[in-house]
């Protein structure tokens, strides 16, 4: 290999192999961002926060009950997590949630996609 020569690595995932999910959060109640699927894990490739409310919000995502990542989001502003490396899930058929602190006039819209792993 000459020193001239580059590779170039991407992540790759078959059409197929990709679920997106949508989930909104209002109340302090959890969501389900995405349900499990018993053939698969379903591991996180990307992330957004969006809020709408006049406060700065902590969310909680979480794989089966356990917490991955708390992500702060600010007032009427959003966040977006890529990971180069997916985040693995821990088993099959787990269940990917979101939940916040129980705050009125509060919205919060998490956008999340997958790789069926």
């Amino acid at each position: 290999m000459s020193n001239n020569t580059q590779s170039l690595t991407r992540p790759l995932a078959v059409r197929g192999a990709t679920v997106t999910a949508t989930a909104t959060l209002s109340t302090g109640t959890i969501a389900t961002l995405l349900a499990g699927d018993t053939d698969y894990r379903l591991d996180l490739t990307e992330v957004s926060f969006a809020n709408s409310s006049d406060k700065a919000i902590s969310i909680v995502l979480s794989d089966d009950g356990t917490t991955v990542k708390t992500v702060n989001v600010p007032l009427s502003g959003s966040v977006q997590l890529h990971f180069d490396v997916p985040y693995p899930q821990n088993a099959k058929n787990g269940r990917w949630a979101v939940d916040m602190g129980d705050f009125t006039n509060t919205s919060v819209v998490v956008d999340a996609t997958f790789i069926k792993q």
